[in-house]
């Protein structure tokens, strides 16, 4: 799988923002569509796009100035398109397919209910949609803020996005709206499912790192 491809590519951009790193993250994401699901492919691509934008909104490297930075993201997707244009296009034709065939299915709703997705965090294997993270890592996660005392920033920026992944998963208040819309409404939730686990094993590994900080932790 290389969906979480472009997390890497739009990383490096933040890290760097030259024009190296901007080919990198389009190769990244272009890698991502060729070789991936069109849904995955989908969540990937526009879950790490927002984590690029938290990023440099909570820990800038830079002084920060919106025009670089939107330049910066506007050449990285011009690149993927020209990159991977001939699955692209033809991607294109079969939203709009996919869109008319399903509005004729009455009754059809794609969510993720609340009351399944989120007992499967606490409880691994409890259904075939567990990330299998259990209790002791969802407890860390939680008490990742207390644990670690550097990189807050990010931590921020991950969580925020985490947050806003959950709500869209779940469709918590405007994302129920924004779900039901022509060519989104067919787009699968469930499918962001591994990059929510990705964006959590992140504050778990942060927590961790303030653990092993701990003088308590420390050999003598």
């Amino acid at each position: 799988q290389t969906a979480w491809l472009p997390f890497l590519g739009f990383a490096l951009l933040w890290r760097r923002g030259d024009n190296l790193s901007v080919l990198l993250a389009a190769l990244c994401c272009s890698a991502s569509v060729i070789s991936g699901h069109a849904v995955p492919v989908f969540y990937s691509i526009f879950l790490a796009s927002l984590l690029y934008f938290t990023l440099n909104i909570f820990a800038p490297q830079k002084p920060r100035h919106v025009s670089p930075l939107v330049r910066n993201y506007l050449a990285a997707g011009l690149f993927c398109f020209l990159f991977s244009a001939p699955l692209v296009v033809p991607f294109l034709f079969i939203v709009k397919n996919s869109d008319c065939f399903k509005a004729d299915i009455p009754n059809i709703y794609y969510t993720v209910r609340a009351t399944a997705l989120l007992p499967s965090f606490f409880f691994p294997f409890q259904g075939a949609g567990s990330p299998y993270f259990g209790s002791p890592a969802i407890v860390l996660l939680l008490s990742g803020f207390f644990l670690s005392f550097k990189n807050k920033a990010i931590m921020w920026s991950v969580a925020s996005l985490a947050i806003v992944t959950l709500a869209m998963m779940i469709r918590l208040g405007p994302f129920d709206w924004i779900g039901s819309l022509p060519y989104i409404n067919w787009f699968m939730p469930i499918y962001a499912l591994p990059y929510l686990c990705l964006l959590m094993a992140v504050l778990i590994g942060c927590a961790f790192d303030g653990l092993a900080e701990q003088k308590n932790f420390k050999k003598s």
